[in-house]
């Protein structure tokens, strides 16, 4: 009776297969052994937590109405002992409850502050529940038993009327803010701290192994070798500089290595043969995963690499550093050696939307962003359907949000407390998954708004474009006659040149294919009018021009009139003149009744 009793618990795979198979654990004849140790006090119940760690999900789930792994362990070691004649009254009943009380102590003490009657809001990278959880120092020691829990909530109007029990709800991503809740308790895995003193203790270990080439003895007494303890320490630094050739490069599998050379990135695993490495992991399915539609586990096999992690460049922000791009289809393409832009398509010579005519290089800085796989838009939910199973979306920008934990539907934006119409439930809007990603354009049918240089420097036709290597007319583009001369034409043939002499051009491009002065908007349009300055029509257009209506919203125009007429000064500075209609004769027909 002096001594106590120690919990081994069944190995992952077959303590899944009764999981999966919906068989109580605590039914199991095999699920703990009776081991005799010399001590059991608290030193002993850390440890044991610590060990149990990786069990320690599974053992809850399937012992859920005795709350905590342990309780249910002792359960069952009272009935094996009683089925192998023990004497019941060799065990100290006091001694077990007063270990009880320690462990939750020290539950309560590894736990991060606490909050009553606030729920606490993270931005949902995964998140799970159990019920019947007794007490939020359960909760707290579930969350520290799941890797990927940052934060716990544990609800005790969870359960329907008459239970004692609550809900425990486990968070993981970055905090947003808090809401208030009444009959909640929330919490954070890790009390300050905690954390201050884990980040001292791997600096300390860190610069230890740096120093240490002899052989150390590892946790139950078994020595390693000089070769083993060199390896662990070199992957050690590997994990901590992330610029190691053995450490895995960006879209290479990290399974192996387990560690990356990106900065701010961890190895996480799709499954047991894929891991790559990324600075943020979402379970469930990767609407950028080109291969296959097969959820991801994102279960970290090492540490973050130091640094912060890459922020893609977005809109017109230069790409030169970063070398990649936050939108979908964009690539980084360099324009010269000081400014680089994330583009669709990128041709050398003058960027007819840019807003310089300086030519482009489009030496290309990195690989292109990819856009959702094709496989998204047959297996994610579409709009108005429930995604909580599925997990994506079918639609370009929409996320799967939560209604509640049993209805999710595809939206591009959801607000806590919203109702879809009147008197309707209200929405969580507990993000679940990842937000699809817009499909990459078709890249080099990308046109817009041209820059206002073109109309004053790109060539019209019959004018040389050599040196300006640009077009204002729709569908044409400079080619060269010879190393002196080029025109704009729709297309060129190295044929003897009717036109020309029939001499022989060579055809060379250069610069861009226009699409037309699209200088408001595409496609370019041109308006014209004819109007009597002296009637109605003549104040009506003043008007249009001050407003920057009718047919001066064009991207370009033209007003016609019999007689001489100014209307007045356009928005962008342009006098605007009639064109005088020459006066014409009218005939008169042979029957005398008709003018031509």
């Amino acid at each position: 009776a002096e001594r106590a009793i120690s919990l081994r618990l069944l190995s992952a795979d077959a303590m899944a297969k009764q999981v999966e198979g919906e068989r109580s654990l605590c039914d199991q004849h095999d699920v703990a052994l009776l081991e005799r140790s010399t001590a059991f006090d608290e030193n002993d119940i850390v440890s044991e937590i610590h060990d149990t760690k990786a069990h320690g999900m599974l053992v809850r789930r399937a012992c859920a109405p005795l709350a905590a792994a342990l309780v249910c362990g002792l359960v069952v070691a009272f009935t094996h002992a009683w089925a192998a004649g023990a004497p019941f009254r060799q065990f100290d009943m006091g001694r077990f409850a007063s270990i009880l009380m320690k462990k939750n102590e020290l539950a309560e003490r590894m736990c991060g502050p606490t909050t009553k009657d606030v729920d606490y809001i993270f931005m949902g990278t995964w998140f799970t529940q159990f019920d019947q959880v007794d007490n939020a120092s359960t909760c707290c020691t579930m969350c520290k038993s799941e890797p990927r829990c940052d934060g716990f909530t544990w609800v005790r109007s969870a359960m329907p009327p008459g239970d004692t029990l609550g809900q425990c709800w486990l968070k993981s991503g970055r905090m947003l803010g808090k809401k208030a809740k009444l009959g909640v308790i929330s919490g954070f895995r890790e009390a300050p701290f905690d954390i201050e003193y884990a980040k001292a203790a791997a600096a300390q270990k860190a610069a230890q192994e740096g120093d240490e080439d002899d052989v150390s003895a590892s946790k139950d007494g078994v020595h390693q070798g000089a070769g083993e303890r060199s390896a662990d320490s070199a992957r050690s630094v590997a994990h901590n500089a992330g610029h190691d050739d053995r450490c895995a490069a960006a879209g290479a599998n990290c399974m192996e290595s387990t560690c990356c050379r990106e900065p701010g990135t961890t190895c996480f695993t799709k499954d047991a043969y894929w891991a790559q490495c990324t600075a943020v992991c979402i379970p469930g399915p990767n609407p950028l995963d080109q291969v296959s539609p097969l959820p991801w586990e994102c279960k970290a096999l090492g540490p973050r690499t130091k640094g912060d992690a890459k922020v893609c460049a977005d809109g017109e922000q230069d790409c030169s550093k970063v070398q990649c791009c936050a939108q979908a289809g964009k690539q980084c393409f360099e324009k010269n050696t000081t400014f680089s832009q994330c583009k669709d398509f990128c041709q050398p010579g003058a960027d007819l939307m840019a807003q310089d005519w300086l030519p482009w290089t489009c030496k290309t800085l990195g690989p292109k962003t990819p856009g959702a796989a094709p496989w998204v838009r047959e297996s994610c939910s579409q709009n108005g359907a429930d995604c909580s199973k599925t997990r994506c979306c079918a639609e370009p920008g929409h996320q799967c949000y939560l209604q509640s934990q049993y209805w999710g539907e595809c939206k591009p934006s959801c607000h806590p407390g919203e109702s879809s119409y009147v008197g309707g439930p209200l929405w969580d809007c507990t993000p679940v998954g990842s937000r699809t990603p817009a499909v990459a354009n078709d890249a080099a049918g990308t046109k817009g708004i041209v820059g206002q240089w073109v109309p004053k420097r790109c060539a019209t036709l019959g004018e040389n474009c050599l040196d300006v290597g640009c077009c204002q007319e729709v569908n044409t583009k400079c080619y060269l006659k010879n190393k002196f001369w080029g025109i704009c034409k729709a297309k060129c043939s190295t044929d003897p040149d009717p036109y020309d002499g029939n001499k022989t051009w060579d055809c060379t491009s250069v610069g861009p294919r226009s699409w037309g002065l699209s200088v408001k908007g595409y496609p370019s349009l041109l308006c014209i009018t004819l109007y009597m300055p002296s009637r109605y029509e003549g104040p009506l257009l003043k008007a249009h021009l001050e407003a920057n209506a009718g047919i001066f919203a064009c991207d370009g125009y033209e007003v016609f009139a019999a007689e001489n007429d100014t209307l007045g000064t356009s928005t962008d500075g342009v006098l605007v003149e009639a064109v005088i209609i020459p006066k014409i004769e009218v005939g008169v027909s042979q029957d005398g009744t008709a003018g031509n």
